[in-house]
């Protein structure tokens, strides 16, 4: 709030700037800055003072009625001018030639100011227009210089909590009261409202009672006041067509805190049939139409993007929000991050999410007739009963991923209805043959099913719905052309009339020419596991591009044979390293390999992961070097370096040559204990996450360079005792996957 109102501030003086539009979710705080403001700096100046609530409901003013609400307080006797257009012009005779200050409260669009009769500043007049917006787009719309009204941080939360009366709590922050001011996500309408409701009664019980009670039908009416439930519910209100109204409510199934892939959302609205792909004449403007509807929630800040813009979530009081209207106008069951072990089953629901529980068997057999969706993700699940699936003939989406489940029922054939099936990071040994009668199936997402092994023939030639198959880091051992052997064959995902998007694991030299030869196969490729792949000793990247064009995240994992990854420019080849797609480089057990460089670079890579190459001695290894003082420019747009496990790694940079990597911002050391020279050229600032023995270990040639490093350093101990990855959270693996046509 400070910076907001240091920005505002700082506008207000200006001489460049005459129309400010203050922007932010609701219930953040904007009437109340403008009202400081005004009370602080207004109450000593010549400026004639105008303020109007716009709105956007029907008892709000129209253009005539903040025409009125103006001219009143201009002392203009406005029931003697019966000539709306004399209104106009006695507004703006009235205030061209004085210094005012119109504030516009709560304005949802672009406000014709020549028609209420207000005349536009023009620098250097002290004349202001200031307006408060929860749509970004209308301080663009209106010319207006934009402040943002960020949410509260933690300690400002607790700041605020803790001055409201009865809620004195003393420094120390109780563990129930940090959830209760989490789940208001700095949204100060939300922390007053809630801490009235505590008032005077501030216990382990209450706080823990408020928390649950946010999250049942009605329990937000409850423990706060029709205003703040008005207010929060008006940006839902103003949605502009159901299917944005149906999408933000389905984000309520998705559990709190858990930033969700914005293609994964849309396959998802795409399976529910929110967004209904017959109505368009190409499959990417479905997509399209997806993006769109999310960009349209972020501008009312229903959604929000975390710090990668690919990623999305809510905010946790539009959350609240979200469910409440879900359960008290739909039938929706959600209990989702709720460390349920047992449950309910709504026979009448629609829509159900025990997504991040602890459910760990599915033993009694539900009657839902009526559901569409079921969302079981992360959960401990490792058992099905066989005829759980019997009674919800309409599924349309299930979601069984993060669980370490190793088979499905035989049942699951009966979801003929299914249109998305997600079965990512499970343990599935196998796909049961039933699965064929999912006729309806369009989207099939397997990819992180390492142990899968059995895919029986034809399975998927049967699937001929599909538009989505994710099996990268999954099912490797592809039959090739005419056999009789037992086994899905490459053959089946090449003939699949609507397949988009295919993310496939290859182990064998055959399944792979096969890939790049079917235009099919190789257009529709985005992510691609090489794996184990016996013979294999060099892989150029620049053929492997040039025949699958929109690959985005390569991964090369335990093949023992492989000696060079090579990046090398050859004339036929040189365009193909220029416009690829490729965003995401991953490289791990590959005893044998080293990156082989000459003159060539690969624009697209943002993300490079290394784990476990043990001959690798420098970052790359420069063929034929003649130039020795030249640097080197490979990944001219790398973002993220992690290392993991590089025991022969000593240096980023080859002898005298300095890898040039201008927009690193994270670079990732873990297990690398003779990495003693990190001097690479960039002009960014580089977090380094690593261990502080480490750290203290490098050896730095100049300062200036060193500058550049901030170290984020873990717990100081060796790397021969540090057994557990635990603490790193480490995950190479975060494939990015995005359909396009």
């Amino acid at each position: 709030m400070e910076s907001a109102k240091e920005q505002l501030e700082n506008y207000f003086e200006g001489d460049n700037t005459n129309i400010i539009g203050v922007y932010g979710m609701a219930g953040v705080g904007k009437t109340l800055l403008l009202e400081n403001f005004n009370n602080e700096h207004l109450q000593q100046r010549e400026h004639h003072v105008i303020w109007v609530t716009v709105g956007d409901h029907p008892d709000h003013p129209t253009i005539e009625e903040i025409q009125v609400i103006v001219m009143e307080r201009l002392g203009i006797h406005w029931q003697e001018i019966e000539d709306r257009e004399q209104w106009r012009r006695a507004i703006h005779y009235c205030l061209k030639d004085k210094p005012f200050v119109l504030f516009l409260d709560d304005i949802w669009r672009h406000l014709n100011l020549h028609d209420v009769g207000i005349p536009i500043p023009e620098p250097p007049s002290k004349s202001k227009i200031i307006l408060s917006t929860q749509v970004e787009a209308v301080c663009a719309s209106m010319g207006a210089e934009k402040v943002f009204v960020e949410c509260l941080n933690d300690d400002e939360s607790f700041l605020l909590f803790s001055m409201m009366p009865g809620c004195e709590v003393g420094p120390r922050r109780p563990y129930h009261l940090k959830l209760l001011l989490k789940k208001c996500g700095g949204l100060p309408i939300a922390i007053k409202n809630i801490a009235q409701s505590v008032a005077n009664k501030c216990t382990r019980s209450v706080l823990s009672y408020v928390i649950t009670n946010l999250e049942i039908p009605y329990g937000l009416l409850q423990l706060t006041n029709v205003e703040f439930i008005s207010r929060m519910k008006r940006s839902y209100d103003n949605l502009r067509t159901e299917q944005l109204k149906t999408c933000f409510l389905f984000c309520s199934l998705l559990p709190e805190s858990v930033a969700y892939a914005r293609e994964s959302l849309i396959n998802l609205l795409l399976g529910e049939e929110i967004i209904v792909e017959k109505r368009y004449d190409h499959g990417h403007e479905a997509y399209n139409s997806g993006y769109n509807l999310i960009e349209d929630l972020k501008i009312t800040f229903l959604l929000k993007t975390n710090s990668d813009s690919d990623m999305i979530c809510m905010h946790p009081m539009a959350r609240v929000l979200a469910m409440w209207i879900s359960k008290s106008e739909h039938k929706w069951l959600i209990s989702a991050n709720r460390k349920l072990r047992r449950f309910y089953w709504q026979e009448d629901a629609e829509r159900i999410s025990f997504a991040y529980n602890g459910i760990r068997r599915l033993y009694n057999i539900p009657n839902c007739p009526e559901l569409l969706t079921l969302l079981l993700r992360r959960n401990g699940l490792n058992k099905i009963c066989d005829g759980f699936f019997g009674f919800m003939p309409k599924l349309r989406v299930l979601d069984l991923s993060n669980n370490p489940i190793k088979e499905l029922p035989e049942g699951i054939g009966n979801l003929v209805n299914l249109r998305y099936l997600e079965l990512r990071s499970t343990a599935i040994r196998s796909l049961p043959m039933k699965m064929k009668d999912l006729a309806k199936l369009r989207f099939l997402i397997l990819k992180f099913t390492w142990f899968l092994r059995v895919v029986p023939k034809h399975l998927i030639a049967n699937l001929t719905n599909l538009r989505v198959l994710e099996m990268d880091y999954s099912f490797g051992d592809w039959k090739v052309g005419p056999t009789t052997q037992d086994g899905a064959n490459i053959d089946e995902i090449d003939q699949l009339p609507h397949l988009k998007t295919l993310g496939i694991t290859i182990e064998r030299e055959d399944a792979l020419e096969k890939l790049k030869m079917s235009p099919k196969l190789a257009i529709s490729t985005r992510n691609l596991t090489l794996r184990t792949f016996p013979g294999l000793t060099t892989i150029s990247l620049a053929s492997l591009l040039k025949e699958v064009q929109h690959l985005r995240v390569l991964y090369i994992k335990s093949c023992n044979d492989l000696e060079s990854v090579v990046i090398k420019s050859r004339r036929s080849d040189s365009k193909w390293t220029r416009l690829a797609e490729i965003q995401e480089l991953y490289l791990s057990s590959l005893p044998k390999a080293v990156i082989s460089w000459k003159n060539a670079s690969i624009t697209s890579i943002r993300k490079l992961v290394l784990e476990g190459c043990s001959k690798m001695e420098q970052l790359i290894h420069v063929e034929d070097d003649d130039d020795d003082d030249k640097e080197i420019d490979i990944f001219p747009n790398l973002e993220r370096l992690e290392l993991k496990e590089m025991e022969g790694l000593k240096s980023l940079n080859c002898g005298k040559r300095l890898m040039t990597l201008p927009r690193l911002t994270i670079l990732k050391v873990m297990k690398c204990s003779n990495l003693t020279d990190i001097t690479i050229l960039t002009r960014q600032r580089v977090t380094v996450t690593c261990f502080a023995s480490w750290w203290e270990l490098l050896e730095w040639e100049d300062e200036l360079i060193k500058s550049n490093f901030i170290p984020l350093l873990k717990p100081s101990r060796s790397f021969q005792d540090s057994d557990s990855d635990a603490e790193w959270n480490w995950n190479p693996i975060v494939a990015y996957s995005e359909p396009a046509y």
